[in-house]
Parts: C-alpha cells; structure tokens; sequence
C-alpha cells in the first residue's frame, strides 16, 4: 500500500481532527526535546561563562593585590628614605655647632674693619691674621669641611626644609669664610656684599624685613637662632604633614635662587665658596 493509500485509509478510519492531534504532537514534542536540549547548551554556556568570569576575578585579584602590595612596599620605602633625609638634616644642623660658635664670637666684632686691618703683610696685619688662626682652631684640629651627606638626601626631602636648611647653613658659613680671608691677608673688596644674603634671609623669614631694612649686615648674626628655629618647625611640619601651611613651594624656590646666587658669587670672587668649609 503506498502512503497516499495509508493516509487515506487513517482519515477514512479516525478523521481529519485526530490526524491534526497526531502531527502536533509529534511536532510538538520535536519542539519541546530541541528546546531542552537548547536550554541544556544554553546552561553550559552559561557555567561555562561564569567560569571564565570567576578565573578573570580570580586574576584581576591576583593583580590588584600584587600592585596593593607593590605600592605599599613602594611608600614605605619611600618613607624611610624620607625620615633618613629628615635625620641627615638634622644632623647637619647639628655639626654646624662650631661655626655656629665662630658666628657668635665674630658678631660682636667689626667684621669690615677686622678685614681691612688683616690685608697685607704689616706687622699689625700679619697679628690680625694670627688671631683669626686661632678662632678658625677653636673649631677643632679637623677645622669645618663642608659635609655634603644632606644633599645627597634632599630628593626625598620637601622643598621647603631644603630651602632652610640651604640658607642657615651659607648664613652661617659667611663669618668663618671672613676669617678665612683675614688668616691669608685677603683684600677686604674680595669679599661678595650681604646684599643677596640679606635678600635671602627676606624670603626665608618676612617677619624679619623691617629689621633687616633698619640694621642690615650687622644684625645677620642675630637671625641665626630664629631660622634655625624656623628650620625646626619646617622638619616638624614635614613629619605632620603640615609644610605646606608653613611655607609655599614658590617661597622655598625664592630662597634656594638666592643661595644658589651667593655661592656662584663668591666662587666668582675668590674661587670657593662659603659651603666649601674652613681648615
């Protein structure tokens, strides 16, 4: 019997509508099985996917961690070298003891007239250059070298403690680098006028402008007690956080151009400078 036959004889047999019932639900169950199935694949991908996702976490953690840590271990470095260049500062401060020392003796003299009477090679110059040996050895048997241990540290310092720490430390070098003159009877016009360091001493402390404008290079040696008493405050703010209150970047640079300028003139004049130290 051919199809055409057989379909004939079911519709003769169980009508149009149980024929229609048959091939829906044959079709309908096709359907259903394909979209199971699709469902299930469907399902895979998705574990599939969230898997991936969950590796990608996985490693986007691994990273975020591991440049976490990088970069802590990076600022605690960071803030060692800072407290080590904070020290070396300090102790800078503190070596300066003896030239500090001479400044005081010599600020009560004449500086100007103590040079004058050194130049040359009389019998009173030669006593002038003899009394300005003996201040010089009151420093000790290794005299005043210049330490450079606080500039190799001053790219983990702020600005603003360089700054200080640069004009308290030329401040003070001016009066020994004076008897440095008077020792070898050097002409009193070789020595560079205060003026850039009066300027300098204007940036550093504002406080101190009229007085300076009143008393001028006499009254230098009676600022060296308020900047390193500024230059202390500076290191406290810089362990506080706080430099920026006490001083702008702007005012920092201001001061280092001037001791910038004091050092190239006094090289200029007579070869060395006030930082090279005093034997």
């Amino acid at each position: 019997m051919s199809v055409t036959s057989a379909v004939g004889v079911a519709l003769a047999l169980f009508g149009k509508d149980f024929i229609a019932k048959l091939v829906e639900g044959a079709a309908k169950h096709s359907f259903d099985r394909r979209l199971e199935d699709f469902k299930a694949e469907l399902r895979k991908d998705e574990e599939r996917l969230k898997a991936e996702l969950r590796d990608h976490e996985k490693q986007l953690d691994s990273l975020r961690d591991g440049a976490l840590r990088g970069l802590a271990d990076s600022n605690a470095r960071l803030e060692a070298r800072r407290l080590q260049a904070i020290e070396a500062v300090w102790k800078g401060v503190v070596d300066l003891g003896p030239v500090k020392a001479i400044s005081s003796m010599t600020g009560t003299m004449k500086m100007d007239v103590f040079l004058r009477d050194a130049a040359g090679a009389s019998q009173n110059a030669r006593n002038m250059q003899s009394f300005a040996e003996v201040m010089l050895k009151s420093m000790g048997p290794e005299g005043y070298k210049h330490d450079a241990t606080p500039d190799h540290h001053r790219p983990f310092m702020s600005p603003q403690v360089w700054s200080l720490f640069s004009a308290y430390r030329i401040l003070l070098a001016r009066p020994t680098f004076m008897l440095m003159m008077a020792k070898f009877g050097q002409e009193p016009g070789m020595l560079a006028p205060p003026n850039e360091l009066i300027k300098m001493l204007k940036a550093a402390m504002p406080e101190y402008v009229s007085y300076l404008d009143e008393y001028g290079e006499p009254a230098l040696h009676n600022l060296i007690q308020p900047l390193e008493e500024k230059l202390l405050a500076s290191i406290r703010a810089e362990l506080n956080g706080t430099i920026g209150a006490l001083m702008s970047v702007e005012q920092a640079k201001t001061i280092t151009d001037h001791v910038a300028k004091i050092d190239a003139e006094a090289r200029k004049k007579v070869g060395v400078s006030p930082l090279d130290g005093a034997k």
